[in-house]
């Protein structure tokens, strides 16, 4: 397997850190001084509790609730709405192999035209109830 040539400046997990909970405040990576964020001390806390159990940071998605779309009359985050929190994160870990691929090799992962990660089984245990504004990290 190629390593990236150190042409390509830019990665595509780096091009969607956007979606990273680091590019938010309450994180290590981020300087947002002066930005009210009344979820900044749980982010750290989920964030350090995410990392002390052995999940990636560079991977990690943090996605807001949205109100119109997420939700069921009564408020609740729709139950199909959590495969595809799921599919975003699972997309995010497919994006961090452009570093050890060239860009053949990972456009074809991306495209299904060679062997490809699948997730076999997703397994989801709810704590409590999801709702607008929250986010999911």
């Amino acid at each position: 397997m190629d390593i990236k040539s150190p042409g390509k400046s830019v990665s595509r997990l780096a091009e969607s850190s956007y979606l990273s909970p680091y590019s938010h405040t309450g994180t290590p990576a981020a300087d947002h001084a002066g930005e009210p964020d009344p979820y900044k001390p749980l982010r750290a806390q989920a964030l350090a509790k995410l990392e002390a159990m052995g999940y990636d940071p560079a991977t990690m998605v943090e996605r807001g609730v949205v109100w119109a779309e997420d939700q069921d009359p009564f408020g609740h985050v729709k139950q199909s709405q959590y495969t595809q929190f799921f599919g975003t994160c699972f997309h995010r870990v497919m994006e961090s192999y452009d570093q050890y691929l060239i860009e053949q090799e990972y456009d074809d992962m991306i495209h299904a035209r060679t062997v490809i990660p699948v997730v076999r089984k997703y397994e989801l245990s709810l704590r409590r109830q999801v709702k607008y504004p929250d986010s999911v990290s």
